[in-house]
């Protein structure tokens, strides 16, 4: 990421995470000096008229739009991407290669047996088309702290010399401050 800036990707499947997540980007970004974008992916299930799918697409969008003004706090501009895909996992992958994205912020669903199971996380887990960072929120913040510090308390890396050791290191160092 030397040669130019961050590109982030934001998939939003649940405007209750969108705080969090735009908040750890936002963070992210300011160190990077990137962009980031937030996405959302209609799933177009087999026999849905592809007209209904797109009414429900502009809905989506419009939404993502209000949320991005409703974070003024922050000083990063995200731009807002709204597509229609098999799955949401297709849509991410798409949007990752269209944009050529750096990193995709995903909110992590949790471990064990206890986690709702998400085939989509999954299936980008499986396979990234870029750099994923699962965010995983803090259950013991209180509701009024600040996104980011109620969703970073702690960040793992992987061990130096593995390819995507970098990525949590400046991710690390702009979420955690």
């Amino acid at each position: 990421m030397a040669d130019r800036s961050a590109r982030i990707l934001i998939p939003i499947t649940r405007a209750r995470s969108a705080a969090g997540l735009l908040e750890v980007a936002a963070a992210i970004l300011r160190g990077e000096n990137g962009s980031g974008m937030l996405l959302g992916v209609v799933e177009l299930p087999q026999g849905r008229p592809i007209a209904q799918s797109v009414t429900i697409a502009r809905r989506y969008r419009s939404l993502l739009q209000r949320l991005t003004e409703l974070e003024t706090g922050l000083d990063v501009r995200f731009s807002v991407q709204v597509r229609v895909a098999s799955t949401v996992a297709q849509g991410v992958r798409e949007a990752a290669y269209e944009n050529t994205a750096d990193l995709i912020i995903l909110e992590w669903p949790g471990v064990g047996s206890q986690r709702p199971s998400d085939r989509n996380v999954d299936d980008l887990v499986a396979d990234p088309p870029a750099d994923l960072l699962l965010v995983r929120p803090d259950p013991t913040a209180p509701a009024s702290a600040s996104a980011t510090a109620s969703w970073c308390r702690s960040a793992a890396a992987p061990a130096p010399g593995w390819p995507c050791a970098r990525l949590p290191t400046w991710s690390a160092r702009g979420a955690c401050r």
